[in-house]
């Protein structure tokens, strides 16, 4: 079941209260701040937008979903984004109304600045027929919403990024013409071109991962960043990287927290070779953030750097991005990683089971 926008009507959803409009990306990106919709990533691309500051209804607008039919574990997926959104302050709410009427909060969304759809996940379990309600925040901002989607099975981690299809709920500053960009890449290189011949997920050469290539127009000190959307749980971030054997490079990992005086905290970093090139080797990372109910709109993001180093032609790759809520040194966690039915041929590798 998913919904676009892209056809007339939009999709069996309902605007219980206020003004919830459908319209191309190309006539509203002024209002909304967004240049494309996230479909067609087009400006013709459209998607659904409501202005809370403006919207006469005095109360918070709500877009409320056809029926569906009770479920024992499905998963919301769908993008929004935040139009100057209120540090601390939740613009969008999402719930679940059973038959009952009885409502449970599945999420409370922030959103940040910048013109990049954020993705948002939640499991679905209703022992009855069920809505899903988007209430935008009344007064607070704009909010948009696009590809809606409920899947059969139960969500896996929001966090989680093989690749496979993209960057998944990662980003990086494809805006700033000042830095690099990671770039989605596979094993079956274009000739002159070096990196890992083969993926972590697939463990074959068409299988993809993420590569900063240290070439020309690369300059020693230039670097690329890959950012997650703002989470507010988790306690071990583990992903493979290989950096080239005579590299000069570095990579680590910043936490920031939301606002302008937020220092960056190095977690993790490396520098230099780090072994035979193109062998994966995977980091654990504690990420030292304590998180309650009070205080969970209290959001921080992770940035995996790379630097280019002062040798040009110096490659760094990273793959399998994962967060966990157990902290690194959990064992439950430890036979998690070696028992996955998706890690086994990491398992009959020894090459891959390197960790730090």
């Amino acid at each position: 079941d998913l919904c676009d926008f892209e056809n007339g009507d939009i999709c069996g959803y309902k605007k219980a209260r206020g003004s919830w409009i459908k319209r191309r990306a190309t006539y509203i990106e002024n209002l909304t701040g967004l240049s494309a919709d996230r479909s067609t990533r087009t400006k013709w691309g459209s998607y659904i937008y409501v202005d809370t500051q403006t919207d006469n209804v005095q109360k918070s607008p709500e877009l409320v979903s056809p029926v569906f039919p009770a479920t024992s574990g499905r998963c919301l997926q769908f993008f929004y984004h935040v139009k100057h959104p209120v540090q601390g302050t939740a613009a969008l709410d999402v719930y679940l109304r059973d038959e009952e009427k009885h409502s449970y909060l599945l999420g409370r969304f922030s959103g940040m600045d910048g013109q990049s759809w954020l993705m948002a996940q939640a499991m679905l379990i209703s022992s009855t027929p069920y809505q899903i309600v988007f209430d935008a925040e009344y007064k607070t901002s704009i909010v948009s919403l696009d590809d809606i989607k409920i899947t059969n099975t139960m969500c896996a981690n929001a966090y989680d990024c093989d690749f496979e299809y993209g960057l998944c709920s990662w980003r990086t500053d494809l805006d700033d013409a000042g830095n690099l960009d990671w770039q989605v890449k596979s094993g079956y290189l274009p000739e002159g071109e070096k990196g890992p011949h083969k993926d972590v997920t697939l463990n074959t050469q068409y299988g993809r991962y993420i590569l900063l290539q240290g070439v020309d127009p690369a300059k020693p000190g230039d670097t690329a960043v890959l950012t997650s959307q703002e989470m507010n749980m988790g306690s071990c971030l583990i992903f493979y990287y290989s950096m080239m054997a005579d590299g000069t490079g570095s990579l680590s990992v910043n936490l920031t927290t939301p606002g302008e005086d937020s220092v960056p905290q190095t977690l993790w970093s490396r520098s230099g070779g780090q072994g035979d090139f193109p062998v994966w080797r995977q980091a654990r990372v504690d990420i030292p953030v304590k998180r309650t109910l009070k205080d969970s709109l209290k959001d921080f993001q992770l940035h995996l750097i790379g630097t280019v180093g002062t040798r040009i032609g110096a490659d760094i790759a990273v793959d399998e991005i994962s967060v966990h809520y157990n902290p690194c040194s959990d064992g439950w966690l430890n036979r998690f990683l070696v028992c996955s039915a998706k890690r086994i041929l990491l398992c009959r590798s020894p090459k891959y089971n390197h960790r730090e």
